[in-house]
C-alpha cells in the first residue's frame, strides 16, 4: 500500500509539471530505473516558459519582459525551501526564482560592483555563496534582507563551493592553484589540500561524517577524503563508457548519499553509490525532457537534484527516492 501510495504521488507531480509541455516524451521514460521502483524521475523543467506562465496579471497585461531573458545561458544553480538561484554566463547575472510562484528577480551586481563570471553557488539557510572566478572573490547575499558581503580569502581562480553550517567551514576549489581550500564561516583559511588534484572543478560533503568528494576533472576521477584531506577513495577514468568521464563539470550527493556527475561531452548525468559503483546514467543529446545539451552543475538539496542544461536554457528538476 505504501509503495502505491508513493507511485501515485510520483505520477501527480510529474503529470502537473508536464501540462504545459507540448513536446512531452513517453511518460514512462521520466523514471529510473523504472516506474515501479523509481530512484529518480523528472518533476520540472524551469525554462522562460515556466518563468512568463507565471507572470503577474499586471505584466502579462502590458506585454512587459525582462530586460534580458531569463536562463538564457544557465551555469551555477543552487537551492534552499524556497529558492532556486541560477547564475547566468551569457549576462553576468544571477536569477532568484521562488519556488511557490516562480516570481523571478534578477541580481547584477553587489555593491554597485558587476559579476563577471559566477560558477558555482551554494545556499546555506538564506544565505547564497557565489564564486566569481573572473573576480576571484567569494560573495555572500541574503536572499531575505539582501545584505551582502566579499569574504576575503586569497585566491586565484575559485571554481567551486561548498558550505559546511554544522561544522563551521567553507570548502573551496581553486584550479590554478590545484588546491582545496578549508576556512571558517569568515573566511579565515584553517588548512589547504593539493597533493592530488589536477584542476578541481567542484566539491560537496556529507557534513554528519565529515567526509568530502571532489571532482578532480583533469584526472577524470571523484576523490573522496576526510575533512583532514586524508584520501579514502576514488573512482573514475577517461573513456566514452557507462562509469567514464569525458568532461565532467558538476557533482553533488544527495540524501541518499548517491554521487551525481554531469559530462558535457556525453550530454548526461551519471549516478553512483557512495563508493563509485554506477548505478544510472540520465540524458543524451538532444532538446526533449530527457536529453540535455552540456548540462553544466549539478546541485542536490534534501531530495531534489538539480542540473544546469545549458545549451537548452533551462534547469530540470529531478527528485530522488530511497
Amino acid at each position: 500500500m505504501k509503495q502505491i501510495l508513493k507511485f501515485l504521488i510520483i505520477i501527480l507531480v510529474i503529470s502537473g509539471c508536464s501540462t504545459h509541455n507540448k513536446n512531452l516524451v513517453q511518460f514512462d521514460k521520466l523514471f529510473w530505473p523504472d516506474m515501479v521502483n523509481p530512484k529518480i524521475a523528472l518533476v520540472d523543467i524551469i525554462n522562460m516558459q515556466k518563468i512568463r506562465e507565471n507572470y503577474s496579471f499586471f505584466r502579462k497585461f502590458f506585454g512587459l519582459e525582462h530586460e534580458i531573458q531569463p536562463l538564457y545561458r544557465p551555469f551555477a544553480v543552487a537551492a534552499n525551501d524556497e529558492y532556486v538561484a541560477v547564475s547566468d554566463i551569457m549576462f553576468g547575472v544571477i536569477y532568484l526564482i521562488n519556488k511557490n510562484n516562480f516570481k523571478l528577480r534578477i541580481i547584477k551586481s553587489i555593491n554597485n560592483k558587476r559579476f563577471k563570471s559566477i560558477v558555482d553557488l551554494d545556499f546555506a539557510d538564506n544565505d547564497l555563496y557565489m564564486v566569481d572566478s573572473e573576480n576571484n572573490i567569494i560573495i555572500k547575499y541574503n536572499v531575505i534582507d539582501e545584505a551582502s558581503k566579499v569574504i576575503d580569502v586569497q585566491l586565484e581562480k575559485p571554481v567551486s563551493i561548498k558550505v559546511d553550517i554544522k561544522n563551521h567551514l567553507i570548502f573551496l576549489a581553486d584550479t590554478k592553484r590545484n588546491k582545496i581550500i578549508v576556512t571558517d564561516l569568515g573566511g579565515n583559511i584553517i588548512k589547504e589540500f593539493d597533493k592530488y588534484f589536477n584542476f578541481p572543478l567542484d566539491v560537496d560533503i556529507i557534513p554528519e561524517e565529515k567526509i568530502l568528494f571532489v571532482l578532480d576533472s583533469m584526472n577524470f576521477r571523484v576523490l573522496k577524503l576526510d575533512y583532514d584531506g586524508n584520501l579514502i577513495g576514488e573512482f573514475g577514468e577517461i573513456g566514452n563508457r557507462p562509469g567514464n568521464f569525458s568532461k565532467p563539470k558538476g557533482l553533488c550527493i544527495d540524501k541518499f548519499h548517491r554521487v551525481y556527475i554531469t559530462d558535457a561531452d556525453f550530454d548526461n548525468f551519471q549516478i553512483f553509490d557512495e563508493k563509485g559503483n554506477l548505478l544510472y546514467f540520465i540524458g543524451q543529446n538532444g532538446s526533449d525532457e530527457v536529453s540535455f545539451y552540456m548540462p553544466a552543475r549539478v546541485y542536490c538539496y534534501k531530495d531534489e537534484i538539480y542540473v544546469s542544461d545549458l545549451f537548452n536554457s533551462r534547469v530540470k528538476v529531478f527528485k530522488s527516492f530511497r
